[in-house]
């Protein structure tokens, strides 16, 4: 059995290395050889914590609160690994865990909080014990001395230890080390016991146990030694057991400098796999986005190289270039914003999510015109772009009558406005954020209205508002060259709790 954990701890699948590593611990936990369980404890929690697997982890964490336990680490340590381990416990082990829990709370004397505990686990170890799935010896020792603690009814104290241990030959040598430990705390062994804890005792190498049960031992006849011979026993086993202390807690010393370094150098790579990776992501993030300033680039060059626009033509593809870059810079820093939360997973989910986007952008760079349909879908998809950069508090709605669907407005002039919506009503603190967009038309015109409860643009800091301006110039150049200029309107009410952009324009439908 060793040599196949041996094996399965080599294994290339990181799962089985784990569950190999802590079926190793465990091994050594049941010979009480708690310094030798560390290595494989650690190695299982490191895997079990890479592969995210909350079922081993609760295991490693009970398995750690005990050998460190068993070792006399810092009880507040003990403690909080145990509590871990019951956090992260499935519901068939979470008894099993929180009686260890209560053995770990004795230690440091909260017997109260024992005895509540105990309240909770006995009826279910009772149930449990019937069925034959385990002995409660050691529930039973523990709130024996929980109740001793608070000087309560010794006569429940001596019917609770002696049902702990009538069951302790039938333990495994762990569980029963620990209840002959607590039975000697109560004095409540008998001779005869007290010399069968001698002879475990010397049987799992426990000279402290020994000790203890010698010191409490009368008839040393039965262990059939003379008088000097049960001293000098008795002087060798606080001797040995003195010895054995100094050595675990050495051992202990040296094994958690080494485990510190082993820390700090997993810190270190991790910390280096996580800056190359940020470094890729945002090399990443940038390459796409200057692709696709490169792309409406390439796109301005081969139109003009081909056709040779009109420069009222090329006026309106200058308005709408220079909104794609404030677009795109937006959508820069909110991606920086995840990348310096060092938030890589939601960084890349952003990216895929603005790449949809941008590809919307791209098929319909080269129409001049699209219906107001078209052009909510495309606010839609930029509206879950801004709710997954913190902005998920906004509420966004659309609104048309049963004509405006298909009216054709120039392309893109709703985002930008949109854009400052979220920019300015995102961040307030107020409940009932919204932004509402709107269209209706009105006799020979369709009027447009982006309301939002942020405050008034003007209020807020000077030089604000680029997107609002460059949608300014657009309309004045859709003005200067329409046939019914009169219909081309822009006008603003920015007011404390509520802002609104009103656009109207001439009515144009599909052909």
């Amino acid at each position: 059995t060793s040599q196949i954990l041996e094996e399965l701890i080599g294994a290339s699948d990181v799962r089985i290395r784990a569950w190999a590593s802590l079926a190793q611990s465990e091994k050594f936990i049941l010979q009480t050889n708690f310094i030798a369980a560390l290595p494989h404890i650690e190695n299982a929690e490191y895997l079990f914590r890479e592969l995210d697997d909350k079922l081993g982890l609760s295991k490693v964490m009970h398995y750690k609160a005990h050998a460190y336990w068993s070792l006399g680490a810092n009880a507040k340590n003990v403690i909080a690994f145990s509590e871990a381990a019951i956090a992260l416990a499935p519901p068939d082990k979470w008894s099993m865990y929180s009686g260890n829990h209560t053995i770990y709370l004795l230690d440091r004397g909260y017997y109260k909080e024992v005895l509540s505990l105990s309240d909770t686990l006995l009826p279910i170890f009772r149930k449990e014990e019937s069925s034959g799935q385990i002995l409660p010896s050691e529930a039973y020792a523990v709130r024996a001395v929980a109740i001793q603690g608070l000087q309560g009814d010794a006569q429940e104290v001596d019917t609770l230890i002696n049902a702990a241990l009538g069951q302790i030959n039938f333990l495994n040598p762990v569980d029963r080390l620990h209840v002959y430990r607590l039975a000697l705390y109560l004095g409540a062994l008998s001779q005869q016991q007290l010399a069968v804890c001698v002879d475990f005792a010397q049987k799992i190498k426990s000279a402290d146990l020994e000790a203890e049960a010698r010191e409490q031992l009368d008839q040393i006849d039965l262990l059939g030694e003379t008088s000097d011979q049960s001293r000098r026993a008795l002087m060798s086993a606080y001797k040995r057991a003195s010895r054995d202390s100094e050595l675990l807690k050495e051992e202990l010393v040296s094994y958690e400098l080494e485990r510190s370094k082993r820390a700090s150098l997993r810190e270190e790579k991790a910390a280096a796999f996580k800056q190359t990776t940020f470094l890729a992501t945002s090399l990443s993030i940038i390459a796409a986005l200057l692709a696709f300033v490169l792309i409406y680039r390439n796109q301005n060059v081969a139109s003009q190289a081909r056709i040779n626009e009109q420069d009222a033509v090329l006026l309106l593809e200058s308005y709408k270039n220079r909104i794609r870059p404030h677009f795109l810079f937006n959508q820069l820093n909110n991606v920086n914003s995840f990348l310096n939360q060092e938030k890589l997973e939601e960084a890349q989910e952003y990216v895929g999510l603005l790449s949809v986007h941008l590809r919307l952008l791209l098929e319909s760079s080269n129409e001049k015109l699209s219906t107001i349909s078209q052009e909510y879908d495309r606010l839609k998809n930029y509206v879950i772009l801004q709710q997954k950069a913190n902005n998920d508090k906004v509420e966004v709605r659309y609104s048309t009558d049963q004509e405006s669907p298909q009216v054709r407005i120039p392309t893109g002039i709703l985002q930008p406005l949109v854009e400052n919506s979220f920019k300015y009503a995102g961040n307030m603190k107020f409940s009932d954020v919204y932004i509402h967009v709107s269209a209706q038309v009105i006799e020979n015109k369709v009027n447009i209205n982006i309301e939002d409860s942020g405050y008034g643009f003007m209020e807020r800091a000077p030089g604000t508002g680029q997107g609002l301006r460059l949608i300014e110039e657009r309309i004045a150049f859709y003005k200067s060259i329409s046939p019914h200029p009169e219909l081309w309107t822009l006008s603003t009410d920015f007011g404390k709790r509520k802002s609104t952009v009103n656009i109207t324009m001439p009515l144009t439908y599909n052909s």
